[in-house]
């Protein structure tokens, strides 16, 4: 965003909130209808929150999913596709950057897209985790494909799920990595690792350091260990984590 300033701290960037309005219009013109609008920053939430509800009602608030807060605000939530308004000025030092940087909260901010993260910066090279990811992102590439998710073993333990009535999705896209299985809804969510990973042992622990650095509980489910006992890694499952057949 070109000439995107806040003035101080405690102001909205209000080229970047111009720039979010385009893209949300632009969004729903696409026929998105799960569409989040995030900042780290109170100010620049409250300036989006204020030029949504004068653009939209809330019937059309509601029919097209949005859904707007600071990076705290969406811990926990998830949407398709998520609008993130980095909010710093292009006029400022690399301290204002502190806040957006924090990597708790950095982790949260790029990991709540289901399918795809838009970033707003006024900035062309920021400091920190913004500047590496936004490099990231610029060179980035889709890593793991879907190929391997035809495999017998996954579609069993697919099942086995089904017997249990425990809600799951096979094949749940997180960054650049494919988790073989997803069980349970939102909050109630456990990753499960039924394969290593098709790209070798290293990308193999990458994926699992990435998913428990955003937060997910996971679990293995390996045929060389559930083979036969399929009925028995469902128990222990619903054992370890007792909510995760809710569906919501």
């Amino acid at each position: 965003v070109v000439d995107g300033t806040r003035g101080d701290s405690k102001a909205p960037n209000r080229a970047e909130a111009d720039c979010v309005m385009e893209v949300v219009a632009s969004l729903i013109d696409h026929r998105w209808r799960s569409i989040g609008v995030m900042s780290p920053f109170r100010a620049q939430v409250d300036a989006l929150q204020q030029r949504i509800e004068d653009t939209y009602d809330s019937d059309e608030i509601e029919a097209y999913g949005l859904r707007l807060g600071t990076v705290h605000q969406f811990q926990g939530d998830e949407r398709d596709i998520v609008v993130v308004s980095f909010g710093v000025g292009s006029d400022e030092e690399d301290k204002a950057w502190q806040f957006v940087n924090q990597p708790d909260l950095f982790n949260v901010m790029v990991t709540r897209a289901r399918e795809h993260l838009v970033v707003v910066t006024s900035n062309d090279s920021p400091p920190g985790y913004a500047g590496d990811y936004v490099r990231w992102a610029s060179e980035f590439d889709p890593g793991e494909t879907d190929e391997e998710l035809d495999h017998p073993w996954i579609e069993k333990v697919s099942r086995s799920l089904d017997q249990h009535h425990i809600p799951h999705t096979v094949g749940y896209r997180v960054g650049r990595y494919v988790v073989n299985i997803v069980a349970g809804v939102g909050s109630n969510a456990v990753a499960i690792e039924c394969l290593p990973s098709s790209d070798g042992p290293r990308a193999h622990i990458d994926r699992a350091l990435m998913l428990r650095r955003a937060g997910w509980r996971t679990v293995d489910a390996y045929e060389t260990r559930w083979d036969e006992e399929l009925s028995e890694f469902v128990r222990s499952l619903t054992e370890r984590y007792p909510t995760v057949a809710s569906r919501g």
